[in-house]
């Protein structure tokens, strides 16, 4: 995480946020601070009593999209005067400022809520020092695992802010200042052709740094790369690449004292890990959702599955078989590594020595 330190923030605090991976992005910025938060979500979500409750209880408030039926639009008024009595508490809302979830690296046109909701607390003499805190999650991939996450915080954006920026206060400069700072958190690609979005994922997942000035400057370059030199990353594969002798050697080796354990690990695991994701896909017929509901499933389920395998070692090993609370998760642990060395050698020998040179020097200024 980089950018702006938000811990030092007081008072009202509005997060807008890009969406590019569902449930995920929410979670994440969740953990992250230390304060009670609320959440934004799609209106068509609460239509079932049961799913109402539930994420009401997580802090969710419901807000409708015309899409979602033109006669749900009225209930937003309700949404905004909900979110205006958090912002005088001194709270926190969190708001996708495009709207949508789309797996995208870019930042897509911003709706009016996040605009509205500001400049109605601005108004308001116990909110007006309202803040708006332009925040990019990005992500590496959205499904394989070890990918990475990079989350770019953006200066303050205050009422005094826009009017100094665009000398007018009303939801077209807010949008406009809004849209310029989070453009500069997000790893923004609008190459939308295969190879290049192949390529460029594939980059950000063998990332050396996380520094967002840096990643951008590889982004820019990345497009103007002839496509014929990254023809390479669209083949079936992971995305983790040894760039040197150095990381070929450390994989290498990494591959070499995991092997046996990843192997037991891949056979303990795989009995619950297939079936989890197998569910997933179905559930979520390869939407956007399928991650986050995978994960999610995962971090449930994959506790009765450790406490249900120590429970019967118990009864073969004694008091001994309660290791397998720990041993289990370790044992997956070392799959995930293993793989990814074994694809970092595979994939340098796949890599001419010129090419590895010049994609690894993408990540200079």
């Amino acid at each position: 995480m980089r950018g702006y330190d938000f811990t030092k923030l007081k008072g009202p605090l509005l997060l807008a946020v890009n969406h590019s991976g569902s449930f995920l992005d929410a979670m994440i910025l969740g953990a992250l601070f230390n304060r009670d938060m609320y959440f934004l979500a799609r209106g068509d979500a609460f239509k079932k009593p049961v799913a109402r409750k539930l994420l009401e209880a997580l802090h969710n408030i419901p807000i409708f999209r015309l899409s979602e039926g033109k006669e749900n639009m009225g209930q937003n008024d309700e949404t905004f005067e909900r979110c205006q009595q958090i912002f005088r508490k001194n709270g926190i809302v969190l708001i996708f400022a495009e709207g949508l979830c789309i797996h995208e690296w870019k930042l897509r046109p911003l709706k009016k809520g996040t605009a509205r909701m500001a400049i109605s607390a601005w108004a308001e003499a116990d909110t007006a020092d309202l803040t708006i805190l332009p925040i990019g999650v990005n992500y590496s991939s959205f499904k394989d695992f070890n990918s990475s996450i990079y989350i770019n915080v953006g200066d303050p954006i205050s009422a005094k802010t826009v009017e100094a920026a665009k000398g007018m206060v009303n939801p077209l400069q807010v949008n406009r200042v809004l849209t310029e700072s989070m453009e500069a958190q997000i790893f923004h690609f609008p190459n939308e052709d295969a190879t290049y979005a192949a390529a460029y994922a594939a980059m950000l997942f063998n990332a050396p740094a996380t520094d967002k000035d840096v990643l951008h400057a590889m982004g820019d370059q990345l497009q103007q790369t002839p496509k014929e030199r990254l023809s390479f990353f669209t083949t079936p594969g992971h995305k983790a690449i040894a760039w040197n002798g150095g990381q070929l050697l450390f994989s290498f080796l990494t591959a070499l004292v995991l092997a046996i354990p990843a192997l037991a690990g891949y056979l303990i695991n795989a009995p619950f890990y297939y079936p989890v994701r197998n569910f997933a896909r179905k559930k979520t017929n390869k939407t956007v959702f399928y991650g986050s509901v995978f994960l999610g499933l995962l971090m449930i389920a994959y506790l009765i599955y450790a406490l249900l395998l120590s429970a019967l070692s118990c009864i073969w090993l004694g008091v001994w078989g309660l290791l397998g609370i720990v041993a289990l998760p370790l044992l997956g642990w070392t799959v995930g590594k293993f793989r990814d060395a074994w694809w970092r050698i595979m994939n340098y020998g796949k890599l001419k020595a010129e090419d590895r040179i010049y994609l690894r020097g993408l990540f200079k200024k």
